[in-house]
């Protein structure tokens, strides 16, 4: 790739990346503004369906493996 055609490349790139700046920009009025944590709905914690008690208790009582030398 020769000298000229690599800058005449970047300049394109560059045109092309400035171009989508100005899009993206432009759509950053349009939005809406955040609303304040005071305002935010309050989410509370699902219920949980089991507790730990619940889930140690149905371990199995043997071994779950056997070493032998």
């Amino acid at each position: 790739m020769t000298l000229a055609l690599a800058l005449a490349f970047n300049a394109v790139l560059m045109v092309a990346l400035v171009g989508a700046l100005l899009v993206v920009m432009s759509r950053a009025a349009r939005l809406k503004p955040h609303l304040s944590p005071s305002a935010a709905p309050v989410f509370e914690p699902a219920p949980v369906g089991r507790t730990a008690r619940a889930s140690f208790g149905r371990r199995p009582k043997g071994a779950l493996a056997v070493v032998r030398s």
